[in-house]
């Protein structure tokens, strides 16, 4: 099964994309070139925080996972601490497995996003 929007794929049992929110597809169609470039740049904000020490155990995590990530403002929370939090953002096709592996950390965060609603 897979989700006809962000293109993951699931195993036997799901009916919904737990991302995007939108039911599942046996075959996904053929994606022209320009519409997958476009899918596969598309990063979504899974936690916000303003404690450096929690975007270095995430990084770690999601580097030992192969997800591809970046963070937002983390230098500049360094210069101006708490003017404005880090946001860590991954692909939006591993936004489920990012925050399987975060979610039991004990992490002082702002915001993290549990559900399919980014």
């Amino acid at each position: 099964m897979f989700c006809p929007k962000c293109r993951y794929e699931y195993r036997k049992g799901f009916t919904i994309c737990t991302d995007c929110n939108i039911p599942l597809v046996e075959e996904l169609a053929e994606a022209n070139e320009e519409s997958e470039v476009l899918t596969d740049t598309r990063f979504v904000e899974v936690l916000s925080t303003y404690d450096q020490s929690d975007i270095a155990q995430v990084k770690g995590i999601l580097d030992a996972e192969k997800i591809s990530y970046y963070v937002q403002a983390e230098m500049s929370s360094y210069l101006f601490p708490f003017a404005q939090p880090s946001i860590v953002m991954v692909e939006r096709c591993d936004v489920g497995k990012a925050i399987m592996l975060i979610r039991p950390l004990k992490l002082r965060f702002l915001r993290m996003i549990f559900s399919g609603d980014h």
